[in-house]
């Protein structure tokens, strides 16, 4: 035992003064009393017959027992023990004694603490309030040896779960991390940390988990050099999402043992982040396990105990569970409250009140008060912070303080009203709107849980006013999360404690679980490029999710608020369309039943009237489905479909040609519906279905109606067989479109029947293309410039004519420059530019037109380079990059034309002539930002990630031009 003492149990023993030391009360010891006291305590649990504390401590046994029967005596008054109830010192009978309470070597006394209050509040421990963390000795104890139980299994992954409040945090960061610092005593020690890392999964602020992981790892750091020098978090992120492997090994080689620790805190936000699926989160665990392999790198995760369920679904975590990984914060002892409340005010030399009337001690109130609160932590510390803030002049913390602050209980709450009653009006008025941006609810297990929203969503200064008087008073913390300011509240018990959060709360649970299910849907939604198809189907979701706009108290960011406004926009539409065609066929069924009554006494009548329901038939075929299809409504037009062959089949055995020809045109639609969403074998056996009705007027049709449907029917089959690159097949069906495309322009010699063919002429020529058979595809495509050519000659100021032209065009451009005809390319795709400017200033409403001129100049300018025209081709890339970035700004929202801006941007920086190094590299590493950003996104698309990495290769050439000069 050290001269300066040691700690019993809940006694500072002061050898060198001869005393015991319980929270301030003095004890003093005969000397006598206190060599026995220290020889029992250096062998704790052991039993020591009375001869041999003679011998040790009088220095002979032949003086009989009755000293040290008088020494324990004296003991077992000082501290408070019996004989029949030990504590401390028990008696073996006819054996001797020993010491049964904790034995710790420690300083006589605390350290005298000068940084402020020794309390935190609602905020954490961390590693310099090491010398002021006091009641979870123990707790640390049994950690430290499961982290080292682990290092040294090959594993260094550690779980801690406890309750929201019960210190998961400052254990780890107060208690276990200054222990595993690097020791001169034990330099062999398997775990010496010389690097600390924090990782606060509250605060993902919408990014990836690889990219928050990469941005804490960059920073490591081992003997003052970066472990990942040169590396950007950015590139770090890309490393550990493709080859976690190689960044494992670079860890393990950058030392013998493990000496970095990553304490990635607040694990369960990992759980309710939108932006992160089950796989990421599968992904992210993964990891974790993998690098806590590398034998360099200590992983500690804190976790949230309610969130049991979703952890062990998780295999790594269910195979750390039974490899003795995971440790259960239990709620603090008696004791250990003791400690947390006396130890740090005895090192700021500050003392506790005792109340006149009763004798209590304010230090023992406040422990009573605290063992019978499940916020006891939060709670407590809060409650102390605001005794030592509002203590007397002499150090004191008094009873009257105590009871203004309701005590521990209702400290918080008070605390907080009376913050917000001395705000003016609007102020208070804005704790709704902020508490809506704070507050999330579970869709699942409904458990409240805290968000931490950027400065940047208040929308009003009231609401910013708010904030910021809270964060002053420190209920809430701002930070800087992912270079986003942002706020949140210090603790989450401040949302079960105060009483008016939590009234809040119960009356909009359902409306924050509905935002809840409905922020993810809506992030699905936009990072998918907001499909129609992943907007709220009609019925109880879209309902629920209009109830909620008219929630005022709980707010909906901009995304989620569009998602909720097109899907209700959508049911709408859907509904007014429905009625409208079923109102249709309501009238068309009475107006068949009345001819049918009046059939008998006049069947001209009755003819007349079948017929007139045929043309509404025609109508809903033809017209109004044409009508439909700009508004993309797939659903409705498959709706049309089969109401159209309900009607069909109420014909009977009739098989005239009208009759034939509207079954045709209602499979035809089927198949349209069927290739648009992908159901190509659905689309495939209506077509059939449609050929096999055609047949019999394949060979010899005289029927411009007949004719027209074959060709359609060849046209949509040679379409599904190209997508399934079945080109001998699509080649086959593209020749049939052109022959009764041919036999139709001989009966109706128009513009239109000229357009049509010179349309299936591209068609076989693209399949030609596609097998590379360049000479035969130009024939083809030659063929339907010829045919626009007319028919733009026979309706000069058609639109849709002169955009088939110029289409035609660019298949011809493109073909020649494949062919290696750089000129004829650079010929073809001039006119199909200057068609499309006409076009475009003919009308510019039509977007249409706009896009297809900038992919004419960029065609342009391909050939251009290609010849070795390095200016006129920046000229015109330089066109198409303005003409695009106007698209993008008209619509935002169109991902493909930002694309295609980067892709330009990246070609007008290799016709450069003498480019700026710096200036070129900043911008592409712009660009990369853009479509990193993009990639994150959309994880699945495939194609963003292309361009990123040859953004990122085109980067990394032009670093090297300039690191060159």
């Amino acid at each position: 035992m050290r001269l300066g003492g040691f700690r019993f149990g809940e006694y500072q023993v002061e050898v060198s003064g001869n005393a015991l030391n319980h929270f301030g009360a003095r004890t003093p010891l005969e000397p006598r009393a206190m060599d026995v006291l220290r020889y029992l305590c250096r062998h704790p649990g052991a039993v020591i017959p009375a001869e041999e504390l003679l011998q040790a401590c009088w220095g002979t046994a032949e003086l009989g027992d009755n000293p040290v029967h008088k020494a324990i005596a004296q003991l077992r008054r000082a501290l408070g023990d019996s004989s029949t109830e030990p504590r401390y010192i028990e008696t073996v009978r006819k054996r001797g004694y020993r010491a049964i309470a904790e034995v710790v070597e420690a300083p006589e006394l605390p350290g005298t603490w000068t940084g402020g209050s020794p309390f935190r509040g609602l905020e954490p421990f961390e590693e310099s309030h090491a010398t002021i963390f006091f009641g979870r000795l123990d707790a640390t104890a049994r950690l430290r040896d499961i982290v080292l139980r682990q290092a040294a299994a090959g594993c260094a992954l550690a779980l801690v779960l406890g309750p929201s409040g019960s210190g998961k945090t400052s254990l780890v960061r107060a208690g276990l991390l200054p222990r595993l610092a690097p020791d001169e005593e034990r330099p062999d020690a398997i775990v010496a940390a010389d690097c600390t890392l924090h990782m606060d999964c509250a605060d993902l602020a919408g990014g990836s988990l690889h990219g928050a992981l990469a941005a804490v790892l960059v920073d490591a750091e081992l003997d003052g050099r970066l472990v990942f020098d040169g590396s950007s978090a950015e590139v770090l992120a890309t490393r550990l999402r493709d080859a976690p492997a190689a960044v494992a090994a670079q860890l393990a080689a950058a030392t013998d043992r493990v000496r970095i620790v990553l304490f990635v805190d607040r694990l369960e936000a990992v759980f309710r982040a939108p932006d992160a699926s089950d796989a990421d989160r599968a992904a992210f665990v993964t990891l974790l396990d993998r690098l806590a392999r590398c034998g360099t790198l200590l992983v500690l995760l804190a976790c949230r105990n309610d969130f049991y369920p979703e952890l062990i679904a998780l295999p790594e975590l269910t195979g750390l569970k039974a490899a003795g990984g995971h440790f259960d914060l239990a709620p603090p002892t008696g004791a250990d409250i003791a400690q947390m409340v006396r130890q740090p005010a005895q090192a700021a030399q500050l003392t506790f009140e005792r109340d006149a009337t009763t004798g209590s001690r304010l230090d023992d109130v406040l422990c009573d008060a605290a063992r019978a609160s499940p916020d006891a932590l939060p709670l407590l510390q809060y409650c102390l912070n605001e005794l030592y803030r509002q203590r007397g002049a002499d150090g004191a913390l008094r009873f009257d303080v105590f009871r203004q602050l309701g005590g521990i209980e209702g400290a918080l709450g008070v605390r907080a009203e009376q913050i917000v009653a001395a705000l003016p009006a609007a102020q208070q008025a804005a704790l709704p709107q902020v508490l809506s941006l704070l507050v999330a609810v579970s869709d699942d297990q409904n458990l409240v849980t805290a968000r931490r929203p950027a400065w940047a969503a208040l929308a009003t200064e009231p609401e910013r006013d708010l904030v910021r008087a809270l964060v002053e008073a420190r209920l809430f913390v701002s930070e800087l999360t992912a270079e986003v300011p942002g706020f949140g509240v210090a603790h989450e018990a401040l949302l079960r404690r105060w009483p008016r959060v939590a009234d809040w709360i119960e009356r909009h649970r359902h409306a924050l679980q509905v935002r809840t299910r409905l922020n993810a849907q809506a992030e699905r939604w936009a990072g998918a490029g907001r499909p129609r198809d992943l907007l709220l189907p009609a019925g109880s979701q879209v309902n629920g999710a209009r109830a909620l706009l008219a929630v005022r108290e709980v707010s909906l960011s901009p995304v989620a608020r569009e998602f909720v406004q097109r899907s209700v926009s959508r049911m709408k539409l859907g509904q007014r369309i429905v009625a409208g065609v079923v109102g249709s066929f309501v009238m068309l069924a009475m107006l068949t039943g009345f001819m049918g009554v009046r059939a008998q006494t006049a069947r001209h009548e009755a003819e007349r009237h079948r017929l007139e329901a045929e043309g509404l038939l025609g109508f809903m075929l033809g017209d109004f489905a044409e009508k439909l299809r700009p508004l993309g409504r797939l659903d409705l037009l498959d709706s049309v479909s089969g109401k159209a062959l309900s009607y069909l089949a109420t014909a009977g055995e009739r098989d005239d040609l009208t009759t034939r020809m509207q079954r045709v045109a209602t499979l035809q639609m089927i198949a349209e519906v069927g290739m648009a969403r992908g159901n190509q074998d659905k689309a495939l056996e209506a077509l059939q279905a449609g050929r096999a009705m055609l047949a019999p007027y394949a060979a010899q049709a005289t029927s411009a109606e007949a004719l027209e449907r074959l060709g359609d029917n060849a046209a949509y089959l040679g379409r599904l067989y190209f997508d399934r690159k079945a080109f001998v097949q699509a080649g086959q069906h593209f020749e049939e479109a052109i022959g009764f495309a041919t036999r139709l322009a001989s009966l109706v010699n128009d513009a239109d029947h000229w357009n049509q063919l010179a349309s299936a002429h591209n068609s076989l020529g693209g399949v030609a293309k596609a097998s590379e058979q360049y000479g035969k595809a130009a024939q083809h495509f030659e063929l339907a410039v010829a045919l626009n050519r007319r028919a733009v000659a026979a309706s000069p100021g058609n639109r849709d004519y002169l955009g088939g032209l110029a289409n035609s065009l660019s298949w011809l451009g493109d073909t020649m420059s494949l062919s290696g005809r750089a000129a004829d390319a650079a010929r073809y795709f001039a006119e199909e530019g200057t068609l499309l400017e006409g076009l475009r200033l003919a009308a510019p409403n039509e977007l249409r037109w706009t896009s297809r001129l900038a992919y004419a100049l960029w065609h342009r300018g391909n050939a251009q380079l290609e010849n070795g025209e390095r200016a006129a081709a920046a000229d015109s890339y330089a066109r198409a990059r303005a003409l695009v970035d106007d698209l993008t700004q008209r619509d935002p929202s169109n991902q493909r034309w930002q694309v295609d801006l980067m892709r330009l941007k990246l070609r007008e920086i290799r016709t450069q002539t003498q480019p700026d190094a710096a200036a070129t590299l900043a911008e592409i590493q712009a660009l990369y930002r853009q479509s990193t950003e993009m990639s994150k996104a959309q994880p699945d698309n495939p194609e963003l990630r292309r361009l990123a990495s040859q953004i990122l290769e085109r980067a990394d050439s032009a670093r090297s031009q300039l690191q060159s000069r």
